[in-house]
């Protein structure tokens, strides 16, 4: 049996918001993230997103407003930000601060889950922003934390709950003449972090559609994917649901 079992906690505020700076702080401010990170508690958590105009910090903590505050004075304070649009606000506005795409624009993303977050990972993306396919596109950062990485090994099928990062190209942009420059682009940034890579495999959520099937396993895991494959092979022998990441049907 395979099944879904939700444990809702009530929120109703949340110390979060958005902290941008200007791209020159790009790299600093990784490395800074980086360090607020491993100081903070489970409940706090920054996603770093960098384009070729801005370096945007995303936070959110369910902590004390002060000890947030004290936590971003501590290790980012020396940055100033451009905008400063971080307080006690809404779960629901936080929500709506990120997924809001350009309606019409053309998407390649790559990435891959990461052990942890050298300088040559931060000097990689920056060397990356600053060529001209990247013109609309970015790079994101996102640390996985707290119940994240509590869930044990075999719990679920996502299987990469042993990494300390998801890091992506974000690849963005609007004319049918920039699709090959720009997954190019995309597909040079994903290769480069590979060396650093957990497992090979990245966020299907966000991978192209082109994902190669050994790719795809590696998301999930040796023993997570054996395991799908035979709930395939139960509920869908004929590989009708294959117009995703697809998990073909275990043999008989």
């Amino acid at each position: 049996m395979t099944a879904f079992e939700y444990r809702l906690h009530p929120v109703t505020h949340v110390f979060g918001g958005t902290l941008d700076y200007v791209t020159s702080d790009a790299q600093e401010l990784l490395r800074r993230v980086r360090a607020l990170l491993d100081a903070a508690p489970d409940d706090f958590v920054c996603i770093a997103d960098l384009d070729a105009a801005r370096a945007r910090v995303y936070v959110c903590s369910l902590g004390r407003v002060s000890a947030g505050r004290e936590l971003i004075s501590r290790h980012l304070g020396r940055l100033v930000p451009v905008i400063d649009a971080v307080g006690e606000i809404p779960y629901l506005t936080l929500q709506r601060t990120t997924g809001e795409l350009r309606f019409g624009g053309r998407h390649y993303w790559k990435g891959h889950f990461l052990r942890e977050l050298p300088d040559e990972i931060i000097e990689l993306a920056a060397e990356h922003l600053r060529q001209p396919e990247a013109v609309q596109s970015s790079i994101l950062f996102e640390p996985l934390r707290g119940a994240v990485r509590h869930e044990p090994t075999g719990g679920t099928a996502f299987g990469q709950r042993h990494a300390a990062w998801n890091v992506s190209a974000l690849g963005i942009w609007s004319n049918a003449a920039d699709d090959a420059a720009v997954t190019s682009w995309a597909r040079s940034f994903g290769a480069a972090l590979e060396p650093y890579s957990t497992t090979g495999g990245s966020y299907l959520n966000y991978s192209a559609s082109d994902e190669p099937l050994d790719q795809v396993a590696a998301a999930f895991g040796n023993a997570a994917f054996t395991r799908l494959r035979e709930v395939k092979r139960s509920y869908d022998p004929e590989n009708l649901l294959r117009f995703n990441h697809n998990i073909p049907p275990a043999a008989s």
